[in-house]
């Protein structure tokens, strides 16, 4: 008799669902982002993760350098909200 599984078990745990759950943890880190960041709304846009690098969109130039600065702090910090690793690189563009 085959056992049943919950479609949460085989979200997390069956390989073939692998590519769907990195698009669906991908995708809530940048829905998340300004919840995790509050204030920059204003000057920072979460653009995409592409293997883990989450790059981040920034028009002002004095906002970019400060940013990219915090690079590492911002990565440990969104992993941090999520309790697990989500994000490995963040890399400030304009």
């Amino acid at each position: 008799m085959k056992k049943i599984r919950t479609f949460d078990y085989l979200f997390k745990k069956a390989p073939e669902f692998g590519k769907i759950k990195r698009a669906a943890t991908e995708g809530e880190v940048l829905e998340k982002f300004h919840e995790i960041f509050k204030g920059y709304e204003k000057i920072a846009v979460p653009v995409k993760i592409v293997k883990g690098i989450l790059y981040i969109e920034i028009e002002n130039a004095a906002w970019r350098n400060e940013l990219k600065f915090r690079d590492e702090e911002i990565a440990a910090r969104i992993n941090e909200f999520f309790g697990e690793p989500r994000v490995k690189k963040v890399i400030v563009t304009n």
